[in-house]
């Protein structure tokens, strides 16, 4: 991996702020040896510079790049996948949907994975899908301008809206489970629920639900651990591969 930008940055971040590299050792739990190495792109570990970088209060984000935007495909397969299954079971209950619709309201654009309204009573329901629970601030950011502007957006379409509720989707993986239970203030107006007529009647503002990749027809989703069977060449006999 190339840290030179990194290492740059991270140099002109301090500098700018009159910092010594004592100051960012003091900071981060480093040593000024190790800081110097990582302004110079030469990074011992992730974990070293993550610490190095939230010394200034910023995150590390990395991204693995491939050809022809196969992995990025690969991640919205999931995410399709599960729109696919809520977007289903509201069809069968006789709701109104609109995948990926966007808006442009008062300054405001984006896109709302799926929108359901039910006629007969009037209710909006929000879904907003999530194959990972990663950047909080991005997600519930995203949320609250969704949840305000969706009413307009309805009646864009020639929905009345009496009330609505935010439904968040979300790949059941032990990643997603642990982040939710550790972000309790965060979840907190977020109702488990299991997607059921009865559960949209009780007029919860916020749900989440868990989406198995079984309900979505999938082996496994990507973040889950996955238990491959493949023929060995001598005998076509099976054999398992963790992944």
């Amino acid at each position: 991996m190339n840290f030179l930008p990194t290492g740059r940055l991270l140099r002109m971040l301090r500098t700018r702020r009159g910092w010594r590299q004592d100051d960012v050792s003091t900071r981060s739990g480093l040593s000024p040896a190790a800081i110097s190495r990582q302004e110079l792109g030469n990074v011992g570990s992730l974990a070293a510079l993550e610490r190095h970088a939230a010394a200034f209060s910023l995150r590390l984000d990395v991204r693995i790049l491939g050809r022809a935007g196969a992995l990025v495909r690969l991640g919205d397969e999931e995410h399709a996948a599960i729109v696919e299954v809520i977007a289903s079971w509201f069809r069968n209950a006789e709701f109104d949907t609109e995948t990926e619709g966007s808006f442009s309201e008062w300054g405001e654009r984006g896109r709302i994975d799926l929108l359901a309204f039910d006629p007969s009573t009037g209710m909006l329901v929000i879904v907003e899908v999530k194959t990972q629970l990663l950047d909080h601030q991005d997600l519930f950011g995203s949320l609250n301008v969704k949840e305000r502007l969706a009413a307009t957006v309805a009646e864009r379409r020639g929905w009345r809206v009496r009330r609505q509720t935010v439904l968040l989707a979300t790949a059941d993986t032990s990643s997603n489970r642990e982040m939710v239970r550790a972000h309790p203030t965060l979840f907190a107006d977020f109702v488990r629920r299991r997607l059921t007529p009865a559960t949209l009647d009780t007029a919860q503002r916020h749900m989440l639900t868990w989406v198995s990749h079984e309900q979505a027809s999938r082996g496994t989703w990507i973040a889950g651990r996955e238990r491959v069977r493949r023929a060995t060449r001598a005998h076509g006999a099976s054999a398992l591969v963790d992944r």
